[in-house]
């Protein structure tokens, strides 16, 4: 895995940039902001709103070598546009 694929930030910073008060990653994980939201606090990351690269936020940046198993699921978004003739 590429190194800029993943980008670890404390709950702290998270909380810092997004506004938010969580005490806990599983309060993130159970109650996560809007979607809105998510995407401002990408951009403030430097991500794009079309970027895929994984953000973990954890309580403690890992100091020792770790590996990641994730699991994703991507889908082609199609418009299609109907005209009667």
């Amino acid at each position: 895995m590429n190194r800029d694929e993943v980008r670890f930030i404390t709950l702290a910073h998270y909380n810092h940039l997004a506004g938010t008060d969580y005490q806990s990653v599983t309060q993130l994980v159970y109650a996560p902001p809007t979607f809105e939201k998510e995407v401002k606090l990408r951009a403030k990351l430097g991500v794009t709103p079309y970027d895929i690269s994984i953000i973990l936020v954890v309580e403690k940046i890992p100091s020792n070598k770790i590996e990641i198993i994730c699991q994703s699921k991507t889908y082609s978004d199609v418009k299609e546009v109907l005209i009667t003739l």
